[in-house]
């Protein structure tokens, strides 16, 4: 493992550190000073190191989901964000973990007309609808919400699944899509 971020990754599963995004005893202190000395601080570094992440290895390794909530967390400015999942959208093949939990909690909170945010909304409702994955048609459902129906082939799964999964159907009230 080469890239620095995934050695960081790496090395607080050894140590045991905490990478609770909102932890009120320690603010996952011990990852987030490591995390400012690898990107020395400067934003634009930080997007080149998540950027030449190897996803599949990547994801392999404990707690990288609340790291890399982390690492997108602490980017100063939204442009950032978008520089890394535009790096990603190739790379991401069929990972429906990785395209679960980027369109969750990052890609759902970037602004609607926001183009990267389309494209990745495109490739997880394609993964979506091809793997059946009840979890990222649950994030989709989260994220589009009213525009739902727009994807068609999405929207007949997503009535399917209302009847026979809790999950599915709580999420629906939730959202207020009905």
């Amino acid at each position: 493992m080469e890239n620095q971020f995934a050695q960081l990754v790496q090395k607080s599963a050894d140590l045991n550190w905490c990478v609770q995004i909102y932890c009120t005893t320690c603010g996952a202190m011990d990852f987030r000073n490591s995390l400012a000395e690898i990107s020395q601080n400067d934003g634009s570094k930080l997007v080149e190191i998540l950027s030449e992440l190897d996803i599949e290895e990547f994801t392999q390794l404990q707690n990288w989901g609340e790291c890399l909530r982390l690492a997108f967390y602490d980017l100063r400015f939204p442009f950032l964000q978008t520089e890394i999942l535009t790096e990603w959208l190739p790379k991401i093949n069929d990972n429906i973990r990785f395209t679960d939990w980027i369109l969750f909690y990052v890609v759902r909170y970037l602004p609607d007309n926001n183009e990267v945010r389309n494209a990745w909304i495109s490739k997880c409702a394609d993964l979506a609808v091809e793997s059946q994955d009840e979890s990222s048609i649950e994030s989709l459902i989260w994220t589009l919400r009213a525009d739902l129906p727009k994807f068609k082939e999405l929207s007949e799964i997503v009535k399917r699944l209302s009847s026979n999964s809790p999950k599915i159907k709580r999420t629906i009230v939730t959202t207020s899509i009905v």
